[in-house]
């Protein structure tokens, strides 16, 4: 029997965290990656924030408690991390912005070009893939 393989506290393998270098960022995906990690400064100054390009399997979106539900499916979002929250070696400065890829091995070998681009979601919210 194998032993039972180790996650972080949010769940992720090791082998999720992307090489740096691996992935690239279209322009778009920059910006929106740079004006996040604004935005959360804003929120808590004291804290050192990444952008996070998180994979997710199925995403739901409600704009408010009553209104209609948008299933998604599966795709990039971004979130946001603190320096102490992540591998300090997954890590890498892209244009001066911190940032982070937690994708499965699976979904970065099957993208041709390894770069994150905005992606349309149906509920019009922002959304990433890997192309």
């Amino acid at each position: 029997m194998l032993p039972p393989r180790e996650t972080d506290q949010y769940g992720f393998y090791p082998e999720d965290y992307v090489a740096k270098g691996a992935i690239t960022l279209s322009p778009k995906a920059l910006a929106v990656a740079k004006q996040f990690v604004v935005d959360l400064g804003k929120y808590d100054p004291k804290a050192r924030w990444i952008a996070a390009f998180q994979w997710r399997t199925a995403r739901t979106m409600r704009w408010s408690a009553d209104s209609e539900t948008f299933d998604e499916g599966p795709g990039i979002d971004l979130s946001g991390f603190r320096y102490d929250q992540v591998p300090p070696d997954a890590v890498e400065i892209i244009d001066g912005v911190p940032v982070i890829f937690i994708l499965p091995p699976e979904v970065v070998a099957a993208a041709k070009t390894k770069t994150i681009v905005e992606a349309p979601t149906n509920s019009g919210r922002a959304s990433f893939a890997l192309e």
